[in-house]
């Protein structure tokens, strides 16, 4: 069976779901070694950042088509090593 939601709707459901998860976490009690644990990953860690730019360019021989496409993109990526 094919998933019948549209991209954007799928985004919201993922959206909604990762606040529902967080939000979880949030209001739970954390023991002081996992903290500590948590303290020595970010204190451990190198932060990471990956940019990629991008551009296309479309003109369809379409006769309903009166404008030709154009779109620039910048995809970031930002992370925890």
């Amino acid at each position: 069976m094919k998933n019948k939601l549209k991209p954007f709707s799928r985004r919201i459901l993922s959206f909604t779901m990762l606040g529902a998860v967080l939000s979880f976490f949030g209001f739970t009690p954390v023991s002081a070694a996992v903290m500590d644990d948590l303290t020595q990953a970010l204190k451990s860690g190198t932060p990471s950042l990956e940019l990629r730019l991008g551009y296309e360019y479309s003109n369809l021989d379409d006769p309903a088509d009166r404008d030709a496409a154009n779109a620039l993109t910048l995809r970031t990526r930002l992370g925890w090593r």
